[in-house]
Parts: C-alpha cells; structure tokens; sequence
C-alpha cells in the first residue's frame, strides 16, 4: 500500500504472510525529491526488495516473523495515519 501523509510524505508498507500465525512487515516513506518519477513509483520500487531483505534475514534467524494480529494491527494503523486516495497494492511477482 502506498499513500501520503498529512505532511505531504510519501509512504508505504508491504507484507508477507508466512503461515497461519505469522508474518513479516516492513514499511519506508520518502519526502519530495527531485526525481524524474513520482515518488510513489520509487517507493513501489523499494518495498518488494525491502520484503526480500526481509524474507532472508528472518531465514538465517536475524529477525523474526510477527503475529498476523500484530500485522494486521500496524496495517490498519498505516490506513489511518495515510490517506490512500490512489491506493496501490504492489506485489512481488
């Protein structure tokens, strides 16, 4: 999901469920940058890379799944805090 803030900053989150119980969160914002493409398109760009990270560091026991209510609380969290006006959903794959 991408979106912008009430201060005009470009977020965005990604997610991937692991299993019944678990899963994995992640989530950037850039600020206006002086880039040839729109900001929400940089940040489409980084977050399935970011999931990677993610994926692999939680496979070698550097960083652990969280609960999929626990996910689900910082998704709905980020819904709030974002508004979603041309809400994308971006998948890896």
């Amino acid at each position: 999901m991408i979106g912008v803030d009430r201060d005009g900053v470009c977020r965005g989150l990604a997610y991937l469920r692991l299993d019944n119980t678990r899963g994995l969160f992640t989530s950037t914002a850039m600020q206006s940058q002086r880039l040839p493409i729109p900001q929400s398109d940089a940040i489409a760009e980084i977050l399935p890379f970011q999931v990677l990270e993610l994926l692999q560091d939680t496979l070698n026991g550097d960083e652990s799944p969280i609960p999929l209510n626990e996910m689900d609380a910082k998704i709905q969290g980020f819904r709030k805090f974002v508004k979603l006006p041309n809400m994308r959903s971006v998948s890896a794959g």
